[in-house]
């Protein structure tokens, strides 16, 4: 997509950084849709799953081709995990009051936050990509 909304979720789109995996790692990404995906095909608007380990490159394979999808409505980010192998975690958020969710296979959830806030999901093992890194903390 082109040009994503700013960091305060009055945006249309969003705005992300991936750690723990590649191909573009801390890098400050954006996606002018109001849908995201999130995976291991090169086609995501997230790509994860692109790692190095024993020195040699290659796809954690425990994280999804398509791991979840991350739908924006005016009035909150809704996450969608209902087929990976290893599920989605909520690992930090902005609002310190809400739960830490997940997504995971036997216990599937659609995970609900508000459009602004910041908050982190881990997917694979050390894959965590962070949504509204700009916002503040609460």
């Amino acid at each position: 997509g082109g040009g994503g909304g700013g960091g305060d979720g009055s945006g249309a789109g969003f705005e992300f950084l991936v750690s723990g995996t590649g191909p573009r790692t801390s890098e400050l990404q954006a996606a002018g849709s109001g849908s995201v995906l999130c995976g291991r095909f090169g086609l995501c608007d997230i790509v994860v799953g692109h790692e190095k380990r024993g020195g040699v490159e290659g796809e954690n394979l425990l994280i999804g081709r398509v791991q979840f999808i991350a739908l924006r409505t005016a009035h909150e980010v809704a996450i969608f995990d209902c087929w990976s192998k290893c599920g989605t975690r909520t690992v930090e958020r902005s609002d310190g009051r809400a739960p830490l969710l997940s997504s995971r296979p036997g216990s599937r959830r659609v995970l609900l936050f508000a459009p602004g806030e910041r908050f982190v999901l881990e997917v694979g093992e050390t894959a965590r990509v962070t949504f509204n890194p700009r916002a503040a903390a609460a």
